[in-house]
């Protein structure tokens, strides 16, 4: 009869961190972060645009983030906010689930107003380096230029 040993030998193993430091690049619980920290002006009316981006290596990997839009004037107002996350960069959502959306619908804010949206965590499992976005909407505003920050997170799981 052969031996047993336990545990199996295994050609390779999990890489992670055992004490209160940031796990190494490519390890589990390595955490990459996009921050815009001071407000941006939306460029346009009814048109997605790309709040920041991440490049996320192989591997699996869960991702969310967070934007705060702000009214640049009194007479603000807009008929939604959204905030999602993709794979498509410019003036497109392109192919995001709907449960990856958060949208505030007949948003109508006064004077600085500031709504802060979270996403849910969407999961990315990556055979190759892809860049995900974080995607932002207004919709059709009336006057004044609304501007937004956001803050973009991705902690790799396996």
């Amino acid at each position: 009869m052969g031996s047993f040993i336990y545990p199996p030998n295994r050609a390779t193993s999990v890489k992670g961190t055992v004490t209160n430091d940031s796990a190494a690049s490519g390890d589990v619980g390595e955490i990459i972060t996009s921050n815009v920290t001071s407000y941006q002006n939306v460029a346009a009316s009814a048109t997605v645009f790309d709040i920041t981006s991440l490049s996320l290596t192989a591997g699996d990997w869960d991702v969310s983030g967070n934007c705060i839009y702000q009214a640049n004037s009194a007479t603000f107002t807009s008929t939604d906010l959204i905030l999602a996350i993709s794979t498509t960069s410019g003036a497109s959502f392109g192919s995001i689930d709907v449960s990856n959306t958060i949208e505030l619908a007949g948003v109508v804010p006064t004077t600085f107003s500031i709504i802060y949206i979270n996403s849910q965590t969407v999961r990315f499992s990556l055979a190759a380096t892809t860049t995900v976005y974080l995607k932002g909407y207004v919709g059709a505003f009336s006057a004044g230029t609304p501007r937004y920050q956001g803050a973009f997170r991705a902690r790799r799981m396996r």
